[in-house]
């Protein structure tokens, strides 16, 4: 198997795998690790607290694939009540106990989605109406800082995912980020690419702040559509294709990561919506390819 220059991962979200509730539907996540195993992919996020058991189970399932704990995603309600943000720092406390069991891993801080701004992907920074107000970006900043002192009360780095159909997805709500918080970032080219941002940009500007990145190609046919149908919810995983059938210039940004040195995971993301009809098999060999355009583009590349 090829020894890749930087470490190569995927997740349980290129599988369908990404809610809650897909962590309860009871499926064969040993599979699921076995396969991006068997593909070539050195390492996995967790997917939802649940997916793989309980802590013990998760650490020995990734122990006997071989396969390394990347990191967990773990959204944040920003806005919500105190009840709802009680809530998620409970889910935030569980992710860190996995991440511990499994020797440990990055916790990916995020804004949660919500359905006004499914509806209005790619919104206007200025726009009132979707975007924080002052109080509401230190109510984030404060919560920020309070997620970031457990994760590493557990000895666990942090990151944070600028996404879309939140609160902070384009350059200048992660510029306003960066001012009231310290966390590193999180680059997703395919969410940076949808929100309007050019990922090379984007990680020349932030790289002394970027400590993870996600790799995912996107079509943005499928959001312009969107923007054309007001009240339509952006499908996400419609917008996301293998890797290079999509909008995204892989071989600039890979080109740019040996610029900046950058020497932390790539994650293959390829969005996809549960389907218990799905065929695993092809899902399976899509993702290997995915991998293999990967590492060409990464030793075209020079790495």
């Amino acid at each position: 198997m090829p020894q890749d220059p930087i470490r190569i991962g995927n997740a349980p979200v290129s599988y369908g795998m990404w809610s809650r509730e897909a962590a309860k539907s009871g499926g064969a996540p040993d599979v699921l690790l076995r396969t991006m195993a068997d593909a070539g992919y050195a390492g996995s996020e967790l997917g939802p607290v649940g997916l793989f058991g309980d802590a013990a189970r998760t650490a020995e399932l990734f122990a006997s694939c071989g396969m390394s704990m990347i990191g967990a995603y773990v959204p944040i309600r920003y806005p919500a009540d105190d009840a709802a943000i009680e809530e998620d720092f409970a889910v935030l406390e569980q992710t860190c106990a996995v991440l511990d069991a499994c020797g440990g891993g990055l916790v990916i801080l995020a804004d949660e989605t919500e359905p006004l701004l499914d509806r209005n992907p790619a919104h206007d920074p200025a726009d009132t109406a979707l975007a924080f107000d002052a109080a509401q970006w230190d109510r984030c900043a404060r919560l920020t800082k309070e997620a970031m002192a457990v994760a590493e009360g557990h000895g666990l780095p942090v990151s944070f995912h600028p996404h879309m159909c939140t609160h902070i997805e384009s350059a200048a709500e992660i510029e306003r980020l960066c001012d009231l918080t310290d966390v590193p970032l999180t680059l997703d080219i395919g969410h940076a690419r949808l929100a309007g941002d050019d990922p090379v940009a984007l990680l020349r500007t932030f790289a002394d702040r970027i400590n993870h990145v996600h790799i995912k190609d996107v079509r943005m046919d499928v959001l312009r559509a969107t923007l054309d149908a007001p009240g339509t919810a952006f499908p996400m995983a419609e917008a996301s294709v293998p890797l290079g059938a999509g909008d995204v210039d892989l071989a600039a940004f890979t080109a740019e990561l040996g610029r900046v040195g950058y020497d932390g995971w790539l994650v293959v993301e390829q969005d996809r919506d549960p389907d218990p009809d799905a065929d695993y098999g092809a899902i399976a060999l899509e993702q290997g390819e995915n991998l293999r355009v990967l590492r060409e583009l990464l030793a075209a590349s020079g790495h």
